[in-house]
């Protein structure tokens, strides 16, 4: 596991974020699953890079999939409200069964709302990616 690959658009902010080799993220699928980027502080994410986490509520097993429970997201230093922070309050998470993809975390993030605490409003999203 390594490549990441992350696209789409939370309200005018487009996202590109592609990742091959050591793509600094990386799951954790038991007791309190979730998902983040970047995974070790040690090493400085790219301007395109998002930082992003994801949480789900339980343990699963490849071809299952969950609703995303919380997270969050900040916007990557080359967009233009860099570091703008949203909460993730809707979406789906899973990981792939068979074929090319076998065992690769798969999510789609279709709502957030501005502020670590989702106290804000809910902005447009459809953000997807692909963690194998």
């Amino acid at each position: 596991m390594g490549a990441l690959k992350i696209e789409g658009s939370i309200g005018d902010a487009v996202i590109e974020d592609i990742r091959g080799g050591n793509a600094n993220a990386g799951d954790e699928n038991i007791g309190m699953p979730k998902f983040t980027t970047p995974l070790s502080s040690l090493a400085m994410l790219d301007a395109n890079q998002l930082p992003i986490t994801i949480t789900w509520d339980q343990s699963l097993f490849d071809g299952q999939t969950a609703a995303i429970t919380g997270g969050t997201l900040s916007l990557p230093a080359n967009q233009p409200n860099a570091g703008a922070t949203f909460c993730l309050s809707a979406g789906e998470v899973g990981f792939v069964s068979g074929g090319a993809e076998d065992g690769a975390f798969k999510f789609a993030v279709t709502e957030v709302k501005s502020g670590a605490d989702c106290s804000g409003a809910a902005s447009t999203v459809d953000l997807r990616g692909c963690f194998q």
